[in-house]
């Protein structure tokens, strides 16, 4: 990372995540974080900066929760499960920048 992210950039990235995911840990979705955008865009800003200057905990922001989701009905082995992890909403649009 040579150059600090834009503000368009992380715009862009904020409206290219799919709507249709669950909740995170937070209890956020992307589809609420991309339709308060133009309210909260300045915090994912600013966040996105103190990132790229190092002044960010990720042990503090990078908190997930897994959960097993069946592949189909008859579920006997583990093998019958994918793990599925829950991660944060701002830490999604950390890792896409």
């Amino acid at each position: 990372m040579v150059v600090p992210f834009s503000n368009q950039e992380v715009y862009l990235v904020v409206k290219s995540l799919s709507s249709d995911k669950d909740p995170g840990p937070d209890g956020f979705n992307t589809n609420l974080i991309k339709k308060c955008c133009p309210i909260i865009c300045i915090d994912f800003y600013n966040l996105c900066s103190a990132f790229y200057n190092g002044h960010v905990c990720l042990q503090s922001i990078n908190g997930s929760h897994i959960t097993w989701v069946p592949k189909h009905d008859n579920v006997v082995k583990v093998k019958d499960f994918r793990p599925v992890s829950l991660l944060k909403t701002t830490v999604k649009i950390l890792q896409k920048i």
